[in-house]
């Protein structure tokens, strides 16, 4: 986990991996942001038409993940960086709100859940978390209704 310039990348994957491994039998879990987010569209192979996790996207920005460096002792001689990278959860279905609702969170609980088993997600971070609820977005039209939260990951590594 030393020496690189930033630990986003391993850690998005290793994220993407853990999330697959708990939720990916019965969610789509998707590397970044989907094709389109207004119908979602997606490439083949989906597990679930109705059930969504894209880690690294949240809709109307291309943001995957922010974050800073900064030195953690007198001297400039150790450098850790801070950063969250960002997911949203999305459930669509022709019944009502609530359902939806219910469902896309139990995915961020799901999330939470996975990441309180290893917060060190493989070993990528020094620790990680799921730290806020930043919206919460419900829609009706008349082909039916769906919620979508976005959700930050926040982590902490290690890199000199």
């Amino acid at each position: 986990m030393t020496g690189n310039a930033t630990q986003i990348p391993a850690a998005i994957d290793a994220l993407l991996a853990k999330m697959q491994t708990a939720i990916g039998a019965t969610t789509n879990v998707v590397d970044g942001p989907p094709l389109s987010w207004g119908p979602i569209q997606l490439p083949a192979n989906e597990v679930s038409e109705t059930r969504y996790l894209f880690i690294g996207a949240r809709p109307d920005d291309d943001d995957s993940a922010d974050g800073e460096n900064e030195y953690n002792a007198a001297g400039a001689v150790s450098l850790d960086e801070r950063f969250v990278i960002w997911c949203t959860a999305f459930v669509w279905s022709g019944a009502s709100l609530k359902p939806n609702r219910d469902d896309c969170a139990g995915i961020v609980t799901s999330v939470r859940q996975a990441i309180a088993a290893d917060p060190t997600l493989a070993g990528a971070v020094l620790y990680s978390r799921v730290s806020a609820i930043t919206s919460l977005e419900q829609h009706q039209d008349e082909q039916g209704t769906d919620a979508v939260i976005v959700f930050p990951v926040s982590c902490r590594a290690y890199l000199t």
